[in-house]
């Protein structure tokens, strides 16, 4: 299963710095298509209260959690998922989780969309988590541990104990570039057993806001990460006009469905360095014996 996701800034917006080239909307839809995603996330949609059928992509079913108006990130978020209609899905549930200050008073809200989604019977159940963190969200308390009245919640560790494998990817706008934020990184490794799977800049700035974490089910019976990176400009999309964020995603395979035979082996019968025996075999062309294939079980 093919996953990806990009921070779009506004997806009805027009292709102002573009001009001639594809509006945004029309631009996602030819990257679905071009790179064959099987479940791929906006995020900052900046979308509320928009008809669903203008955001309908053809061969795709779309799940949203609009952006708050009306909260102190008012002027950030909202979250798209779209997952192929072929692909079973449930859903699971999609909030605006309250960041708090040091005074106790809302200082943002990190928004996240939990779905189940199964690509076959053969294909273990993956929970695909999107997820937008405003800038001002704080240095991971968001990602980590918000404190409402001396609780401690945050998103990976709601999510760090579920049975099912578990992505969860956005914009978490915590620069990891290099050793930045190294203890968080180590937490979310050591403390959470999460795999965060992306290495290099998604930002045309340089830097690496854009994440995706990974965490398989006990027993290592599920799913795994096969491939993981960053799409470049020019893979189908422009950064500047479309985003200036670069696109993010992850393909996820079935270990029940590894090849596990045994390697081939291959028999010759020994080089013979004797110039007259060897032309005399040559002359001979008996060469039924030469190569002999095992393949296993």
């Amino acid at each position: 299963i093919r996953i990806g996701h990009v921070n779009i800034r506004s997806l009805l917006t027009r292709n102002l710095l573009n001009a001639g080239r594809p509006d945004k909307f029309d631009n996602l839809q030819i990257i679905l298509s071009a790179h064959r995603f099987h479940v791929f996330v906006v995020g900052e949609s900046w979308v509320k209260g928009v008809d669903s059928q203008l955001l309908a992509i053809p061969g795709y079913n779309m799940y949203r959690l609009d952006r708050d108006y009306s909260g102190p990130s008012c002027d950030h978020g909202g979250l798209l998922v779209y997952v192929r209609d072929n692909i079973g899905v449930q859903f699971g549930q999609c909030h605006n989780l309250p960041v708090y200050g040091n005074n106790g008073t809302i200082r943002s809200l990190l928004q996240y969309l939990d779905l189940e989604v199964q690509f076959d019977e053969n294909f273990p159940r993956i929970r695909v988590v999107a997820v937008y963190n405003p800038p001002y969200g704080g240095n991971g308390d968001a990602m980590l541990c918000v404190h409402q009245q001396g609780n401690p919640t945050g998103l990976l560790p709601l999510f760090s104990d579920e049975l099912e494998d578990t992505v969860i990817l956005g914009d978490v706008n915590i620069d990891i570039c290099g050793n930045n934020y190294q203890d968080y990184q180590n937490f979310v490794s050591n403390n959470l057993g999460f795999l965060q799977c992306i290495h290099e800049p998604t930002r045309i700035n340089g830097t690496l806001l854009d994440h995706i974490y990974f965490k398989g089910r006990p027993q290592g019976q599920g799913a795994f990460i096969t491939e993981a990176g960053v799409i470049p400009p020019g893979n189908g999309f422009q950064l500047g006009g479309f985003a200036d964020h670069k696109i993010i995603y992850c393909t996820v395979g079935n270990s029940q469905e590894q090849n596990l035979q045994t390697p081939q082996n291959i028999q010759t019968r020994p080089f013979n360095q004797n110039p007259q025996r060897k032309e005399q075999e040559l002359n001979n062309g008996n060469y039924n014996n030469d190569l002999t294939l095992n393949f296993g079980n």
